[in-house]
């Protein structure tokens, strides 16, 4: 068994909302509340490009669950984080959102295991005729290269159906809008 560590953002403030956005980290990768804070690090470094009336916060409970069935086998109290955005542009419309693409270069069945982050609450400040500005992209991809880089809480792409994970090797925004249609979580 691989322990792992799922950490979970809700975001409120809007119709449409509260949204959720889970991610995965190695349990030996460092502890629940470290990779706990490293979200709260990235979504506070990404919230200066959401609408104002966006917040988000951490839930205050890591779940560990088991590698090889998916299943929780332990909750642990962290200290939650919180933010709201800062931009006072217009928000785009609720189901418009950014996606970071994350790679891990590790193959399941002749596919690369791969993960997404929906970004949501952008604002018309990074819209360029229908597609992300190079604003918006080149202020993500570095944020999302250090959650990659941070020492003490390591991100990892977890298949449901496989019963595998593998660390995350890159992660960049795709230069089309994305709609998140459904949740499996």
């Amino acid at each position: 068994m691989t322990a792992l560590y799922r950490v979970r953002t809700v975001f409120t403030g809007v119709q449409g909302s509260p949204w959720l956005s889970t991610m995965y980290f190695l349990g030996s990768g460092g502890t629940e509340q470290q990779a706990a804070t490293a979200v709260g690090v990235f979504w506070g470094a990404v919230d200066a490009r959401m609408a104002s009336n966006v917040a988000w916060a951490t839930e205050a409970e890591v779940v560990t669950i088991d590698s090889t069935d998916g299943q929780p086998t332990a909750v642990t109290a962290t200290t939650p984080s919180s933010g709201a955005g800062a931009s006072g542009s217009t928000l785009l419309p609720i189901v418009t959102q950014g996606l970071l693409r994350w790679r891990t270069g590790f193959f399941i069945a002749g596919r690369e295991l791969r993960g997404r982050t929906f970004i949501p609450g952008l604002t018309e400040n990074d819209n360029d005729v229908g597609i992300p500005n190079g604003s918006i992209t080149g202020t993500v991809d570095p944020i999302a290269a250090t959650l990659i880089g941070s020492a003490n809480a390591e991100l990892v792409i977890f298949s449901r159906t496989h019963f595998d994970f593998a660390v995350v090797s890159s992660g960049t925004m795709w230069t089309s809008w994305a709609e998140l249609k459904s949740r499996r979580d």
